[in-house]
């Protein structure tokens, strides 16, 4: 299993970014912890994280720490993934595609 592979490696474990790395990796099932900073700025526009994600993902607050700044971090853990662990590649293939008369490529 792809999770259990990269959990024995040695390290702190890996932090992801962005928009579509992290949004993949908990379609994967393949993220135990989610944090995030909270800035005291609203800004109204730019996108959302996780926006597309096909099941809702609960979990818990598992700590929150406050910056002087008005900054708040917060880490959650998943309570339980709705989501398949991939093991194999078959969680990743994608639909297949159909040419012009309506027959599979």
């Amino acid at each position: 299993m792809i999770r259990d592979t990269l959990k024995q490696e040695s390290g702190k474990g890996l932090f992801l970014g962005g928009l579509k790395l992290p949004m993949a990796s908990a379609e994967l099932g393949l993220i135990d912890e989610y944090e995030f900073v909270v800035q005291p700025r609203l800004a109204g526009l730019g996108p959302t994280s996780f926006a597309g994600l096909s099941k809702p993902l609960d979990s818990g607050l598992v700590s929150r720490l406050e910056f002087g700044s008005g900054a708040v971090a917060m880490r959650y853990e998943p309570r339980e993934s709705p989501f398949r662990p991939a093991t194999n590649m078959e969680a990743v293939q994608r639909p297949l595609k159909e040419d012009h008369d309506g027959e599979a490529i």
